[in-house]
């Protein structure tokens, strides 16, 4: 014989098979936002090994630079000097940008603290050309004219040299542009990561 329910019972199923689904929504939402925080370490570890690469790609070039720069062009000492200080500054203005997004707790960390840093993280990146490439165009000036003068003021050479030089800032500056964006672009995906968990 069928049961016939009465109104309380109804009210008090239907009570218990909302309280399941809230509890089934929540959970979902807390693995979503647990993947999501992954991702966002991921790709925040992803940019620290980069760093990583650009500081030590800084020291190798600060370790041989004085030996090739003295031996093979007769550079002065001022120039070596000069190039020595502006690999510093590189290495500490890549450290200076990456500690606030190296000490993140992007598992349990408040979704604010974390936007706002990674913010002024990418306009750094995004200001850090107009720092850079006047650094970079004076110190190939300087560069020219050192060899222009270690050369002997023989044109041929000198001219040889130049173009060679100019070959290989042309592709350290495309490699340098494509790091800085690869940098933005890595910070774009984890603020679009957080505002993806706001909605």
């Amino acid at each position: 014989m069928k049961t016939i329910e009465t109104p309380e019972a109804e009210f008090i199923q239907m009570k218990a098979e909302l309280q399941a689904l809230k509890q089934l929504v929540s959970e979902n939402m807390q693995l979503n936002e647990s993947a999501i925080r992954q991702a966002m370490q991921r790709k925040a570890d992803e940019m620290s090994l980069f760093a990583m690469r650009i500081i030590i790609m800084c020291l190798v070039m600060m370790c041989f630079m004085p030996a090739v720069f003295h031996r093979f062009y007769h550079i002065t000492a001022a120039f070596i000097i000069a190039s020595e200080l502006m690999m510093l500054i590189c290495i500490i203005a890549t450290v200076v940008m990456h500690y606030p997004v190296r000490s993140l707790d992007f598992a349990h960390g408040n979704l604010v603290d974390v936007a706002d840093r990674m913010s002024r993280f990418k306009r750094q990146y995004v200001r850090w050309p107009r720092i850079g490439i006047p650094m970079v165009v004076v110190w190939l000036g300087w560069l020219m004219y050192e060899i222009y003068i270690g050369t002997g003021y023989e044109n041929h050479e000198f001219l040889i040299l130049c173009a060679g030089l100019l070959c290989g800032a042309l592709i350290g500056g495309t490699l340098g542009f494509r790091m800085n964006r690869h940098m933005v672009r890595k910070a774009d995906e984890v603020l679009e990561e957080i505002r993806r968990m706001k909605r």
